[in-house]
């Protein structure tokens, strides 16, 4: 029979270094998935204990019927057992909420410097790449973006900022000593944030500006942290926008120059204007048909309304915007076809209906109470736990933030990283609790 403390080794392996298989690829992802499975199913056993099938489990137990009986029934032959698979997510998030639950999972400095040390080789590959034109392996920059060991996966913002929550969390989860390591983590920090700029990914860089400034007003133990921190990613934001310094490609173009463009149609680096300063550009700027974030952005979101105005109540089925655009060739009279809608809400809607609706709603209050409650009863909670709870309150609001672009809801990759993020919440959660009796 296989060791007890090889159980709890292998779970804590697995739990600290998710971040590290995310970053290495989703099939590292499913193979810890299967191999966490495989250990709980023999811990049980050993320990003879069973679940306790609450509220909270029960309510994605029936989101995962509702979703997988929605596709049993689609108009589309080849999608009506796609709902069946999605049910490891959820699985994998039970699973890691029993470990926690159980203590099984422990306080471990060791695998938390191996994820700063794994971070720090992602940052110093990403500058690496930003001033060299290819990163360690030889990896050159793709399509103008700076993306790492991500290649054509242009992807580096987006994991990073999924990421922080969760790595600040394992800070405070280890009692880290930010003032004794202020410096080293500030920078740390700095250059972190810099590295989502550099990537060019525009929501990633929005989300950042809402996780800092909130995290500075409400989390006391990073906000001299972070408050440094973002002081040095404009230091080095300003440096790389004002000089050549041999960076190999222009980050700010795209978020500021690109992004006006697409909202307003009137390109603020024409040729006609390149003599001229950026605020006398502005003066002369005439807007006409704004756009929601671009114009094919609008015509998604044009597209994901028309479809579930066609299909209110059950939408157009898991991947039904797909399918919907492959029967039409991608051509639609309507907005503009994809694979998906690039917006979590319009997606729920359109694939999922009202009905769909009314699980993201419920599941959104229960993130906002907690949220509220921890602002609003902050002296009643031990300071390390309120942290906690804040802080992967913040990654699971920029998770499903319905204001912003988004990836594929059903996306095996963003559901992993979603699905764990809200097993730590789940956590954080019980600990206040446990506390408070």
């Amino acid at each position: 029979m296989i060791k007890k403390i090889n159980l709890v080794g292998t779970v804590n392996l697995i739990f600290y270094f998710f971040l590290l298989f995310a970053f290495l690829g989703i099939a590292l992802l499913e193979l810890a998935s299967f191999v966490l499975l495989c250990t709980f199913l023999i811990y049980l056993y050993n320990v003879k204990t069973k679940i306790d099938l609450n509220k909270y489990i029960l309510f994605f137990i029936f989101f995962y019927f509702f979703i997988f009986i929605q596709s049993l029934f689609s108009n589309y032959s080849d999608l009506k057992y796609t709902g069946l698979g999605y049910i490891r997510f959820i699985i994998f998030n039970v699973i890691l909420i029993y470990f926690l639950i159980n203590s099984v999972i422990k306080q471990n400095k060791n695998y938390l410097n191996i994820l700063l040390l794994m971070f720090l080789v992602i940052i110093f590959d990403s500058i690496f790449q930003f001033f060299v034109g290819y990163n360690i392996f030889g990896i050159e920059i793709y399509k103008n973006r700076i993306s790492s060991f991500f290649g054509d996966d242009l992807i580096l913002g987006s994991f990073m900022i999924k990421a922080f929550p969760i790595l600040a969390w394992f800070l405070i989860y280890n009692n880290f000593d930010f003032k004794k390591n202020f410096l080293k983590i500030s920078t740390f920090f700095g250059f972190y944030f810099f590295v989502i700029l550099i990537s060019g990914e525009r929501t990633a860089i929005f989300l950042t500006i809402i996780i800092v400034f909130t995290s500075i007003i409400f989390i006391s133990k990073l906000r001299n942290v972070l408050i440094l921190s973002t002081f040095l990613f404009l230091f080095f934001s300003t440096l790389i926008s004002n000089f050549n310094i041999g960076q190999k490609t222009d980050p700010l173009n795209r978020i500021f120059f690109k992004t006006f463009y697409q909202i307003t149609n009137y390109n603020l680096n024409h040729p006609k204007l390149k003599d001229y300063k950026l605020s006398d550009r502005l003066k002369n700027v005439e807007i006409n048909n704004v756009n929601l974030f671009s114009k094919d952005h609008q015509g998604h979101y044009e597209l994901a309304i028309n479809i579930f105005k066609n299909n209110i109540f059950f939408g157009n089925g898991i991947r039904g915007f797909k399918s919907y655009c492959r029967d039409i060739n991608y051509d639609s009279d309507i907005g503009m076809c994809s694979v998906h809608p690039h917006n979590t809400l319009l997606q729920i809607l359109s694939e999922l209906g009202l009905f769909g609706l009314v699980f993201y709603l419920v599941a959104a209050l229960y993130f906002l109470y907690w949220f509220f409650y921890c602002i609003i009863n902050k002296k009643k909670i031990r300071s390390n736990h309120y942290e906690m709870l804040m802080l992967i309150s913040l990654g699971i609001i920029i998770a499903y933030l319905p204001i912003v672009p988004s990836g594929d809801f059903y996306n095996g990759w963003i559901s992993y990283l979603n699905y764990y993020t809200i097993a730590v919440f789940y956590y954080s959660i019980k600990m206040i609790k446990t506390k408070a009796h």
